[in-house]
């Protein structure tokens, strides 16, 4: 997730959108080249919605860094991103678990163990990555 967010800020909102959706097709259509492979069964994978949430989040960074990049709008813009990429995936991965008749629990500990304190840890290595770019 900070790499993706550090190429939203390198490349800029439509070289970077361009290029996840790229990532994204790639993934879906000719190589496995996410996590747990890929295919268009890929689909039906519980942090499928992370990925796509891919495109918002660069989105939302490119918009909040539109007037020039400085400590206010480094942080806003990886705030923005950072959750938009938990909040969608987590709302992604409740509807494929429902889906598939998956409980409360499973759902509870999905949230907690894939984004949980990983937002801290994403927010605070996106913002350097940022920053510094």
């Amino acid at each position: 997730m900070p790499a993706v967010i550090f190429i939203g800020a390198l490349l800029g909102r439509r070289f970077a959108i361009t290029s996840i959706i790229f990532y994204i097709l790639l993934g879906l259509f000719l190589l496995p080249v996410f996590a747990l492979g890929g295919g268009i069964t890929y689909f039906a994978q519980y942090g499928f919605g992370y990925i796509l949430a891919y495109i918002p989040a660069v989105w939302l960074l490119g918009w909040a860094l539109k007037d020039g990049l400085n400590l206010k709008s480094a942080a806003l813009g990886v705030l923005y991103s950072v959750l938009a990429i938990h909040l969608i995936g987590i709302g992604y991965m409740a509807i494929i678990a429902m889906l598939k008749g998956d409980g409360w629990t499973f759902i509870k500990g999905w949230i907690i163990n894939q984004s949980g304190w990983k937002i801290v840890f994403d927010y605070i290595l996106s913002f350097a990555l940022v920053y510094f770019t």
